[in-house]
């Protein structure tokens, strides 16, 4: 048995990135920009950049510390408690550098409410600037106007950070930035806000490895910072053990997170048990053990394969990706039963040969001898012990001395005889070299008459009956004779020429 497990490290790279430093889209998100200190509602185009778009909204400027949520500038929105769940908007023109179609963006800024739990913001997106109206309304009652994102929930305390990833339907020229509908009566406090190209990152399918070997997860980009599931922070990271494993990679002030789960299978365990020699059997049946996918080396797809010659014989047995192949011989030494043959006779003075040959044997014969051949001069008992492995037969036969059959005698009786007296073939006679134990000779003519019989074999038929001159023609002569030497006795019939 021949077992074999390959093992393997995986290293996958799944991304590459290198850019420069994405830009926000929206202009003056952090709200530092001014024309003058508002000190009054609906005077949200005091920031440079940004418009009223549902009033009244109020722009709120201010030096105590901790109102922004950097720097000193803040927009402040306000959702009015109806049964519509109005909202101030504001906006401003991107028709410089706008949003393209079927690009991807993220949208992202920090909130403070001024009181519980209450809503989020929307952004809308418009193709051109829309016109002024008037509280009541909400950006997405504008004509073409598409609501892109909204984000999570506004939260009570300090700023929160909220984000969205939306996809533009279309090339997006205006943006607006609203309260999410809520039945509440909330004041928040919006800074930093900005749109950027969003770069997701991939870290792939679900991966498949097999227990012993290693995976290196590889994600980078260029300026980007790294933290996995388990804290580490470089770009790889190598797992040995199933489980999820996460990436937050952060680049451009935005951080990005993906996830995979690596699942290392456990080897199968084929056992196709030790080499094995059969003596005996039709067939052998090789167990492959257990597995969920089987390939053996004949294309066989079972967990069990039948035998029934000698070979080689493999199974490559596979847990999905993870692959034990697994290698046995299978001998079958089926010697004869008979190998020497059915019991005889030898004839005085002559040899016979015994043939016991098996391949890949070992013999022993009843005086010792080793050869796989044995080579009789004499009457008697022959046996051999044939030895092939762990298979062994037993053999024997007894010859006895042959009386009869051992002399070689032929027969002959002349188709053809003139009995015209000279001295050449006058007489219908049979010629022998034996003596004959027993013997009949019988002529008959064409009508089957018996015109001739004798039972000595010196005696031959001279063409005649009773005397007569039988004339010239065809006879049938038929012989039936046994010589001292054979056990058997025999026929001979053939058709005669009696030429006058």
């Amino acid at each position: 048995m021949y077992l074999i497990k390959i093992t393997f490290s995986f290293l996958l790279v799944f991304c590459c990135v290198s850019r420069a430093a994405a830009q926000n889209f929206v202009k003056n998100g952090n709200f530092e920009q001014y024309d003058a200190i508002p000190f009054t509602m609906g005077q949200a185009d005091l920031a440079t950049y940004w418009d009223n778009v549902v009033v009244s909204s109020d722009f709120s400027y201010s030096l105590f510390s901790g109102t922004a949520h950097w720097g000193f500038g803040c927009m402040g929105i306000l959702s009015y408690h109806n049964e519509d769940g109005d909202s101030e908007t504001i906006g401003q023109d991107i028709s410089d550098n706008p949003l393209q179609a079927d690009s991807t963006y993220q949208f992202r800024f920090y909130g403070r409410g001024s009181q519980s739990i209450c809503t989020g913001l929307d952004l809308t997106g418009l193709s051109s600037t829309p016109p002024l109206h008037g509280w009541g309304h909400h950006p997405t009652d504008f004509p073409g106007a598409t609501l892109l994102a909204s984000s999570s929930t506004v939260l009570v305390g300090n700023y929160r950070e909220y984000t969205a990833v939306f996809t533009a339907p279309y090339t997006i020229n205006y943006i607006a930035v609203s309260l999410s509908y809520a039945d509440c009566y909330q004041y928040v406090n919006l800074d930093d806000v900005w749109i950027r190209p969003y770069h997701p990152i991939d870290l792939g399918s679900d991966i498949e490895a097999c227990a012993g070997d290693t995976v290196t997860l590889h994600y980078e980009r260029e300026g980007a910072a790294y933290r996995w599931s388990d804290d580490s922070t470089e770009s790889s990271l190598t797992v040995t053990e199933t489980g999820v494993y996460t990436l937050h990679l952060t680049a451009d002030s935005v951080t990005y997170v993906d996830s995979v789960f690596v699942n290392f299978l456990p080897y199968p365990e084929p056992d196709l048990g030790e080499d094995v020699q059969l003596c005996d059997e039709a067939f052998y049946a090789i167990e492959a053990g257990a597995a969920e996918y089987y390939r053996w080396n004949d294309g066989t797809q079972n967990s069990f394969l039948l035998v029934t010659e000698t070979g080689n014989y493999a199974v490559a047995a596979s847990n999905g990706s993870c692959t034990v192949r697994d290698t046995l011989r299978v001998e079958f030494s089926r010697i004869p039963t008979d190998i020497l043959g059915a019991d005889g006779s030898i004839c005085p003075q002559t040899t016979r040969l015994l043939d016991a040959f098996y391949p890949q044997a070992e013999y022993l014969w009843q005086d010792s001898s080793r050869q796989s051949s044995y080579l009789v001069t004499d009457p008697g008992s022959y046996a051999v012990t044939i030895t092939a492995g762990d298979c062994v037969r037993e053999d024997s036969l007894f010859l006895e001395e042959e009386l009869f059959d051992c002399v070689p005698c032929h027969f002959y009786l002349p188709n053809a005889f003139s009995p015209n007296f000279d001295g050449i073939n006058d007489e219908l006679k049979a010629e022998v070299g034996c003596v004959f134990a027993e013997y009949t000779l019988s002529v008959y003519d064409r009508w089957g008459a018996r015109i001739f019989y004798s039972l000595n074999p010196q005696e031959g038929w001279d063409g005649r009956y009773k005397g007569a001159e039988m004339p010239s023609g065809v006879y049938t002569a038929v012989a039936e004779y046994r010589f001292t030497t054979k056990r058997e006795s025999r026929l001979f019939k053939g058709n005669v020429t009696l030429i006058r």
